[in-house]
């Protein structure tokens, strides 16, 4: 039987899972939030266009680390990406 011993504190991962959770919730609803204002569409369309974008994709994918840039700059990505449509 082969034995793993971890060195390391779940509690701590779990600790940095949930704030990186709570840094996704934070640009999620920001940027759902702009969409519905600069192009006047309505929570649903703008959730839509949010989770189906490249720009999601990317930020949803924790190696790229895309979550550390502020809302602002990702919503920008999400423009460009959806004038490139």
């Amino acid at each position: 039987m082969i034995r793993v011993v971890y060195h390391g504190s779940y509690a701590k991962i779990q600790e940095q899972k949930d704030k990186i959770d709570g840094i996704f919730s934070t640009i999620d609803d920001e940027i759902v939030n702009a969409l519905m204002i600069d192009y006047k569409i309505n929570e649903t369309e703008a959730i839509d266009i949010y989770y189906t974008s490249e720009t999601y994709t990317q930020l949803a994918d924790e190696s790229i680390e895309l979550y550390k840039k502020p809302w602002q700059e990702i919503y920008e990505t999400l423009k460009r990406e959806l004038n490139n449509r």
